[in-house]
């Protein structure tokens, strides 16, 4: 079921934990405890400025694309942290479209 929503699962790109290995790679790992971490900040109405979230999407595709053309291996703690930089910049971008958007609903709908 994980490997459905993106993760490759590659053995040696995931952590082990007493022996066994988990069933996200370890960015994906990072970007769902990112992803968590912006919706908390949601729920206590956070909103971090636009350019850290693009700076954290940057960071993730940064360290995945210096992995893919330029054949400089990441490490699983790097992918962990820029795992959660990633999933917590694209997270707090999302909850703020979905704000200007419901602020822009409301404030045209007439009851």
């Amino acid at each position: 079921m994980i490997g459905a929503m993106g993760c490759h699962q590659i053995p040696e790109r995931s952590f082990r934990f007493r022996g066994l290995t988990m069933p996200l790679c370890a960015r994906c790992l990072g970007a769902g405890i990112g992803h968590v971490a912006s919706v908390l900040l949601f729920a206590f109405g956070v909103f971090p400025p636009l350019w850290m979230d693009l700076t954290g999407m940057c960071v993730i595709y940064a360290d995945w694309a210096l992995q893919e053309y330029a054949g400089v291996m990441s490490s699983n703690p790097r992918r962990l942290v820029t795992g959660l930089f990633g999933g917590f910049g694209v997270g707090c971008f999302c909850w703020l479209i979905v704000s200007i958007v419901w602020r822009w609903f409301w404030s045209t709908c007439i009851i």
